[in-house]
């Protein structure tokens, strides 16, 4: 365990010393990591996303949640998010931290004998931060406010606080790197 610790120190302290630059203009990430909404009885997705930097202060982003499991015993059997909106960043070294909106929309689908199919406008906030720890991966943390309403009586409103987390690809420095 201790040396699990030591380990990841060093890797923290060697990223640190990369070049601070790693986030140009037009630069491009994509991540994928797991969401958890404690306040939903511990509702669980899986998150992907892509970004595009149009400069080193503002990204256009876009992102998509796919439910997989809750401990409630929840009436929805699918339910996929669809994002894209913008974020704007403060670099500072290797750390990325960011806040955003990204409106978009929600599909779900009730279990039962007659399930309910619905589509609904949703909005997020989110704000959280990335941690560039080599020049192809980077590691990211997001707090994440999710609203949706339905006009459906099976299916109640989304009002729900996320933490997610995950890996990052920082697909232009791969890019650069396999056409050398």
């Amino acid at each position: 365990m201790v040396t699990n610790i030591l380990s990841f120190l060093t890797c923290c302290l060697i990223g640190l010393s990369i070049n601070s630059q790693i986030v140009k203009p037009h630069f491009v990430t994509a991540k994928q990591g797991i969401s958890i909404a404690p306040s939903n009885n511990n509702t669980i997705y899986m998150l992907h996303g892509i970004e595009y930097f149009e400069n080193t202060s503002f990204s256009v982003v876009s992102e998509n949640s796919l439910f997989l499991t809750s401990t409630n015993n929840s009436n929805i059997k699918y339910d996929m998010e669809l994002s894209l909106g913008g974020n704007t960043h403060k670099i500072i070294n290797n750390f990325d931290f960011y806040i955003g909106l990204q409106p978009g929309l929600k599909a779900m689908q009730t279990k039962g004998d007659l399930p309910e199919n619905v589509i609904a406008p949703m909005i997020n906030v989110t704000s959280g931060i990335n941690y560039y720890s080599n020049y192809y991966f980077h590691l990211f943390l997001q707090a994440k406010y999710v609203t949706a309403n339905t006009l459906s009586a099976s299916i109640k409103p989304t009002n729900e606080f996320r933490l997610s987390f995950g890996l990052g690809y920082n697909l232009s420095q791969i890019y650069e790197a396999l056409k050398k």
